[in-house]
C-alpha cells in the first residue's frame, strides 16, 4: 500500500495523473505519486467533480507538496518532466531545485528507441511489467460507459490525441489506479537509476542531456508566452472553407450522383479508375488503386479537380481551423492565445516537434507545392504593440552537408552566393534547356536537381530517385552519376557516415552528439547528420537568445520554432537595428563546431498577420 505522505529521500520519482492534456483550458491534476530510490511509495488523491472535471483540492496535501517541491535539497525525477511540472504549476506548485528527466535521458542515450515512452522503456531495460496499464484501461473504459449514460463530463481526446481513457482514470477505484500511479514513479526512478549510470559512463551524452534540461526552460516560457491568432478570423475561414465543401458536393454530386461520397476511398477509386478509366499510377500498401493527395493531383480532370478542392477545404478545417478554435485561451489583455506542446526531442535526429496545435506544420500557401493550396497562417498576428521577427537559417542543409563533406565546389558556390540547384541543373542538363525553361517560365531542371540533392540526403538510391522523378533507372544512374561528378566530395562523405553506422551503430553531429542508427538503415545515417546538426544548431541559437534577452531587460520572446527558424516577439519600439542584428550574430554564430565562419541568417518581419510576412528585412531601415 502507498503511504499518504511523501516518501523520505534526496532523490524522488514524481507523476501526476491529470483530467486531460492542455491546462490552458482546464486540465489540472488530481493524483500524485512519489518513490524513493527503496522503492517506498506514496500519493495523494483528489475527487473530481464529474460534471466540471475540476479536482478538489486538499490544502493539507498542497503544503506538504509545497514544502516538497520548493525545497532545492531534494532531485525530482520525473518523465517528460514538463508535463508534470507545468501541471503542478497550474496547482499553485511551483518545482525548484535539481530536476532528471527520464525521458531526455532515454532519448540522448538511445536515440533509435522504437518508443520513448515509460511503460516500454521500464519494459525493456527494468523487466517491469505493463499489466497494470491494460488492467486500468479496461476498468476504465467499462465506467466510461456508465458515465455517460449518467451525463458526466467524460474525456474526449488523451495525450495522443485520440485516445480519452487516460483522461478519465478519475473514475477509478483506488484498487486500480494506485497500482498504475504508483507504478509509474517505480518505473521511473529504477530508470534512471540505469540511466544515471550510463549518462556518468558517457560523457558526449551527459553533455547534451544537461543542454536539453536547460533548454527545457526556454521550451516552457515559449509555450506560457504563446502566440496570438485572431479569433474572428478562425471563424470565418471555417465558414469560408465550409461553403467551399458545400459548393464542391454540390458539383461532385451533379457530375458523379447524388449518392457520391467523396470521402469514401472506394467510390472515389471505382468513379475515377472504372468510370474515367483513368490509368493508375499509385497504389496502396494493401495492393488497391491509390485515391491519396498525390494520386489525385497528378489526375488532369475537371471533377477530379473538384474534389481535390472539397478534400483540400476539408482538410483546412479539420488539421488547421478547428484545432486553432478548440485550443485558442483568451489572456488577460483580451487576446486570444495558442499555447502549442513543442516536444524539443521528438524525431530520433532531435529537432522539435509540435502538437496542440502543430504550428510546424501550419500551411503557407505561398510556398506549397500543392495544386490547391491551404494558406493556415492568416488568423496569426503579433500581440497589440508587438511585432514578429523571424530569423531564419537560409539553406542550413545545404551549408550543413557542404561543410561535413569538405564539399570544396558546394562552398564555393554558397560564398558566391551562386544558386546550387541552378549550378547542377546547368552541369546536368545544360545551359541551353536551362535558359529555355527559363524564358517559358519553368523551372524543370533546376526543380529535378533540388530533387537529386534531398533525394541524396534522405539516402534514395537510384530506384527510388527513378520513380521519384518519373524517369527510367538508367537516366537516373546517368544523372546521379552526374551530379558526382560535379560534387564529388558528396559520394565520398555519404560512404563514410554509411559506414561509420555499420562499424560503430551511430553518427555524431558537428557538435558530438551521439545519433543511433541501425546497421540495417544506414542510408538514413547523411540525413541524421544533417538534420541531428540542425537541431543542434536551433537548440544553442534559442538557449543564447533567450539569454541575452534576459540580460538585457528586454521585453522579447521567443514565440514558435519551425524547423529552422525562430521567431521572436518584440515590443515594436525596442527593435532597432541593432537588436535584429544582435539576434541575426546569435544565430549564426555556431561556436566554432561547423568549419564555415557561419550560418547564414535570414530576417523577416512580421506586423500584421503570419501570412503577410515581409521577407528579407533591411535592418537598416530600422531604428
Amino acid at each position: 500500500m502507498p503511504l499518504d505522505r511523501i516518501p523520505k529521500g534526496k532523490v524522488i520519482a514524481c507523476d501526476t495523473e491529470t483530467t486531460g492534456v492542455y491546462p490552458w483550458t482546464g486540465a489540472r491534476p488530481f493524483y500524485f505519486s512519489f518513490c524513493n530510490p527503496e522503492g517506498e511509495t506514496g500519493r495523494f488523491r483528489w475527487k473530481v467533480d464529474p460534471f466540471t472535471r475540476k479536482p478538489i483540492p486538499i490544502e493539507a496535501d498542497i503544503r506538504q507538496m509545497k514544502d516538497f517541491f520548493e525545497d532545492e535539497r531534494i532531485t525530482k525525477v520525473f518523465h517528460v518532466s514538463k508535463f508534470d511540472i507545468r501541471m503542478l504549476q497550474f496547482t499553485g506548485i511551483e518545482v525548484r531545485g535539481r530536476v532528471e528527466d527520464t525521458y531526455f535521458a532515454a532519448h540522448t542515450l538511445r536515440t533509435n528507441e522504437m518508443t520513448h515512452a515509460l511503460k516500454p522503456l521500464a519494459k525493456k531495460y527494468v523487466g517491469f511489467s505493463d499489466a497494470d496499464e491494460k488492467t486500468l484501461d479496461k476498468e476504465v473504459s467499462r465506467l466510461r460507459r456508465k458515465a455517460k449514460a449518467k451525463g458526466w463530463n467524460i474525456g474526449q481526446k488523451g495525450r495522443d490525441g485520440k485516445n480519452p481513457i487516460k483522461t478519465d482514470m478519475w473514475l477509478a477505484s483506488d484498487e486500480f489506479l494506485d497500482p498504475y500511479g504508483c507504478g509509474d514513479v517505480e518505473r521511473t526512478i529504477l530508470l534512471w537509476k540505469v540511466f544515471e549510470d550510463a549518462l556518468n559512463n558517457d560523457p558526449a551524452c551527459r553533455k547534451f542531456y544537461e543542454r536539453e534540461l536547460r533548454l527545457q526552460k526556454v521550451t516552457m516560457e515559449m509555450e506560457a508566452r504563446g502566440v496570438r491568432v485572431k479569433h474572428e478570423i478562425i471563424v470565418k475561414e471555417i465558414k469560408n472553407q465550409n461553403a467551399e465543401i458545400e459548393r464542391c458536393k454540390k458539383i461532385l454530386q451533379k457530375e458523379i450522383g447524388q449518392d457520391f461520397n467523396s470521402n469514401s476511398p472506394l467510390q472515389v477509386s471505382a468513379y475515377i479508375y472504372k468510370t474515367l478509366g483513368m490509368p493508375v499510377r499509385h497504389w496502396t500498401d494493401s495492393g488497391q488503386p491509390s485515391v491519396d493527395a498525390k494520386a489525385l493531383q497528378e489526375i488532369d480532370h475537371p471533377t477530379v479537380k473538384v474534389l481535390r478542392q472539397h478534400n483540400s477545404a476539408e482538410k483546412a478545417i479539420s488539421n488547421f481551423f478547428q484545432k486553432y478554435l478548440d485550443t485558442a485561451v483568451l489572456d488577460e489583455e483580451g487576446c486570444w492565445i495558442l499555447h502549442p506542446d513543442f516536444n524539443q526531442v521528438g524525431p530520433a535526429t532531435g529537432r522539435y516537434s509540435c502538437r496542440n496545435p502543430n504550428l510546424q506544420n501550419a500551411a503557407n500557401a505561398l510556398s506549397t507545392r500543392s495544386d490547391i493550396p491551404i494558406q493556415a497562417r492568416t488568423p496569426f498576428c503579433p500581440r497589440p504593440g508587438y511585432v514578429w521577427l523571424s530569423a531564419d537559417y537560409s539553406g542550413e542543409e545545404i551549408w550543413i552537408f557542404a561543410d561535413g563533406s569538405n564539399g570544396d565546389a558546394m562552398l564555393r558556390a554558397l560564398y558566391d552566393g551562386r544558386d546550387l540547384h541552378s549550378d547542377a541543373a546547368r552541369f546536368i542538363w545544360g545551359d541551353e534547356q536551362v535558359d529555355r525553361e527559363k524564358r517559358e517560365g519553368r523551372k524543370t531542371s533546376r526543380a529535378k536537381a533540388k530533387m537529386f540533392f534531398f533525394g541524396i540526403l534522405y539516402g534514395m538510391q537510384e530506384k527510388s530517385m527513378a520513380a521519384f522523378l518519373d524517369c527510367p533507372r538508367s537516366e537516373a544512374r546517368a544523372t546521379l552519376r552526374r551530379y558526382y561528378t560535379l560534387y564529388p566530395n558528396v559520394e565520398t562523405f555519404m560512404d563514410f557516415i554509411q559506414e561509420t553506422v555499420r562499424r560503430q551503430g551511430f553518427i555524431q553531429t558537428a557538435w558530438g552528439r551521439k545519433i543511433f542508427v541501425d546497421p540495417d538503415f544506414a542510408y538514413k545515417a547523411t540525413n541524421y547528420y544533417v538534420q541531428g546538426t540542425g537541431a543542434d544548431v536551433i537548440k544553442d541559437a534559442m538557449i543564447r537568445v533567450n539569454a541575452w534577452f534576459k540580460k538585457e531587460k528586454l521585453d522579447a520572446h521567443i514565440v514558435m520554432t519551425i524547423h529552422d527558424e525562430l521567431v521572436v516577439e518584440i515590443r515594436k519600439d525596442l527593435l532597432t537595428r541593432a537588436v535584429a542584428e544582435k539576434i541575426r550574430a546569435l544565430m549564426e554564430d555556431h561556436g566554432g563546431n561547423l568549419k564555415i565562419k557561419k550560418l547564414p541568417v535570414e530576417l523577416a518581419l512580421v506586423t500584421k498577420r503570419w501570412d503577410q510576412k515581409e521577407e528579407h528585412l533591411d535592418t537598416s531601415k530600422l531604428g
